[in-house]
């Protein structure tokens, strides 16, 4: 749901390019309503699963996964809750570069961390589980979710770094 909302909201607005701009940029001008919105509803099914997790045993790679993707919903919770700042000229109007960042910008920037981390961290406990577990092929494809969102974690970050 999160995927669509902001897909079906970032062909519609004028001035969005996706591959300029991160989804965040989205809760910004008359219509971000929409994307807070969407942010606070994903937190919600997030928290939901993780309490899921919490509830359905294992006791120690239960704890740890359910407690790392309840920090992606926290952080999805703070990124509804601040604003990020205007990133490469959108919304149009606004300058092409930040010359001074907001608190606001800042806490939503950091609220990041705990979702991509936690997703990621969860994704590796999992795959060091099931590799336990004698279920390689999850496994290896848990490993790889980790590995891969890290990675995009950190292309997007220098993408979106606004570095000349």
């Amino acid at each position: 749901m999160f995927v669509t909302v902001f897909l079906a909201e970032g062909a519609v607005r004028g001035g969005y390019r996706p591959l300029g701009h991160p989804v965040s940029s989205l809760a910004l001008g008359s219509r971000g309503w929409i994307q807070t919105a969407n942010f606070a509803m994903c937190a919600a099914s997030v928290l939901g699963g993780a309490a899921g997790l919490a509830s359905a045993g294992e006791p120690d790679a239960g704890r740890a996964t359910s407690t790392l993707i309840g920090a992606a919903g926290a952080g999805l919770i703070a990124s509804a809750l601040f604003t990020t700042d205007p990133v490469s000229g959108y919304p149009p109007g606004t300058p092409a570069v930040l010359t001074q960042p907001t608190r606001t910008g800042i806490a939503h920037n950091l609220s990041a961390l705990p979702v991509f981390l936690g997703l990621s961290c969860a994704a590796l406990v999992t795959a060091r589980r099931c590799w336990r577990a004698g279920q390689h092929s999850f496994a290896g494809y848990s490993a790889g979710t980790g590995v891969g969102a890290l990675t995009t974690l950190v292309l997007a970050g220098a993408g979106f770094g606004q570095a000349p």
